[in-house]
């Protein structure tokens, strides 16, 4: 689904990932990670369970950062904006156990991405890969 998404991007052009994020719920490029939230908790498995939280943010948005920041630009196909990850994306503290953490993930930190000659080319969107042209 991402992968799909993506595909809906203009190459070369900057792109907040809260509005892909969005983009991607209102046209329905959403995916499941589990079947069991309720078995995933932050600190303690009695009292942290993630079943009682909307678990988009907290699980599926994250796997969307891991997968534009680790492998997506690893790979060269987007360009990536990043700061450091404390207090970039707070709301996962209102779940029992995470209060006091200053981050989930270093992908935190990820601001926006760029479809960049590679990605087009990898992803169909273009027939030819010249890498000197932005």
């Amino acid at each position: 689904m991402i992968n799909e998404a993506l595909t809906c991007l203009a190459p070369g052009r900057w792109i907040g990932v809260d509005e892909l994020e969005r983009f991607m719920c209102s046209e329905s490029y959403t995916f499941q990670m589990t079947n069991y939230e309720w078995k995933l908790y932050f600190g303690d498995p009695h009292y942290g369970l993630l079943d009682y939280n909307d678990t988009w943010p907290l699980l599926q948005l994250r796997y969307l950062f891991i997968y534009l920041f680790q492998y997506c630009a690893t790979l060269g196909v987007v360009d990536i904006c990043h700061k450091h990850p404390n207090n970039a994306r707070p709301e996962f503290r209102s779940c029992w156990g995470a209060d006091d953490e200053p981050f989930l993930s270093q992908c935190d930190g990820l601001m926006q991405i760029r479809l960049n000659n590679l990605g087009a080319y990898v992803l169909g969107l273009s027939k030819d890969y010249n890498p000197g042209r932005h």
